[in-house]
């Protein structure tokens, strides 16, 4: 719903999704059916559609938080932790502060290309599927998923609000837009 969401509310980065989908793997609102299928076994390999998605996530975390359990004694911020306590850490505080600490206003902005900008990203910083032995399994289908179903609106047409954008979005617990997002897709002319 997220990047559908920025998507619709700012057509230019399904514009660019277009011209990469177009430049790098040759398909445009005309290729068949067939070629669809081939190409977008590829699409892992787009990088602004890859760094659009990560951006989402980011964004708008999946997860709000996670519980771990010290496994040793450690100082944090000058603050002694003890081996065994719990700890809660707020994974869409880390990556909204985190990933951009010199400048929270540019953190509190969905913008793919910074991501582009600065290449390899700390993995502790840019945590929307979790790292290390607590990762998500699933987080490449689920990207490949989110590839593909945007492409393939965006190939078929523009995403535009039906009742306008959503006013609020909850956490409850993933993030939704009060009311529902509404898009319709409406066709090239």
């Amino acid at each position: 719903q997220i990047a559908s969401n920025e998507v619709a509310t700012k057509p230019d980065f399904g514009i660019k999704i277009l011209a990469e989908l177009e430049s790098e793997l040759g398909i445009n609102p005309q290729t068949s059916a067939d070629e669809l299928k081939i190409a977008f076994m590829k699409l892992r390999e787009l990088p602004y559609l890859r760094t659009f998605i990560l951006e989402a996530t980011r964004y708008q975390a999946i997860v709000s938080g996670v519980f771990r359990e010290t496994t040793k004694d450690l100082t944090l911020n000058g603050r002694h932790i003890s081996k065994g306590w719990s700890v809660s850490v707020s994974l869409k505080q880390t990556m909204l502060e985190s990933v951009f600490p010199s400048d929270k206003v540019a953190s509190a902005k969905f913008d793919p290309e910074r991501l582009l900008l600065l290449g390899d990203i700390d993995p502790y910083r840019l945590c929307s599927f979790g790292y290390g032995s607590h990762m998500c399994p699933g987080n490449e289908a689920a990207i490949l998923e989110v590839s593909m179903l945007l492409s393939a609106a965006l190939l078929r047409g523009k995403l535009q609000y039906a009742r306008g954008p959503p006013e609020n979005w909850v956490n409850d617990p993933v993030p939704e837009p009060v009311g529902g997002l509404h898009l319709k897709l409406i066709p090239p002319t």
